[in-house]
């Protein structure tokens, strides 16, 4: 401050004083300090966005984020015959402008390419107007009809139509009804149909 005084009177201007040379130097503190937090928060934001979808993509039974385009995510789920299994994703709309989405997914098929009757992928809900900037989830589900086989794997791709995304593969394993104990009242109540598992 004493060399920014000195250099002010020699080329003739009037010398600031000291409290106004402080008052200076504590603005652009200020301001560096809120330009650096700004930044800071906005390469935090984009880390966490990135370990998100990393982590979504690695597990794939949590629900998932539509990625990238040219990237896939996958979700895993299962449930016996009668259930009806869920899984939530989110859909984020990264532009400054509102978009309107919907999805689609062909029937599941099985590894033989024959899908069951009524091997439809639902979404709830089924459209978005996404505002920019913003996300919202999404959940598929899926009804276990009579003709699903216990013991297959039937698979489908969930489709984002509206911006460019990357697509999300959807399989589903059918696991044995749950055992029919034999006994008294106890064994009665422990052999009641089991909750239909839903992946959150």
């Amino acid at each position: 401050m004493r060399e920014a005084a000195r250099a002010g009177a020699a080329r003739g201007q009037q010398p600031l004083s000291s409290n106004e040379l402080l008052s200076r130097w504590l603005d652009f503190n200020l301001a560096a300090y809120q330009a650096l937090s700004q930044h800071s928060v906005a390469m935090l934001d984009g880390l966490v966005s990135a370990a998100e979808r990393t982590l979504v993509s690695s597990t794939g039974t949590r629900g998932a984020a539509f990625p990238a385009s040219g990237k896939r995510a996958e979700i895993r789920l299962e449930g016996r015959p009668g259930d009806r299994v869920s899984t939530p994703f989110l859909v984020e709309n990264h532009y400054d402008r509102e978009l309107r989405v919907s999805f689609e997914a062909a029937e599941l098929a099985g590894q033989d390419g024959a899908p069951p009757p009524g091997a439809r992928v639902k979404f709830e809900p089924t459209k978005l107007l996404l505002q920019p900037r913003s996300q919202s989830i999404v959940h598929a589900s899926v009804e276990l009809t009579k003709g699903f086989v216990v013991g297959k794997t039937y698979a489908t791709t969930i489709k984002v139509l509206g911006f460019e995304a990357g697509d999300i593969g959807l399989t589903l394993t059918v696991l044995p009804k749950a055992a029919a104990a034999a006994g008294g009242p106890k064994a009665a109540a422990r052999a009641r149909p089991a909750r239909t598992r839903r992946v959150k």
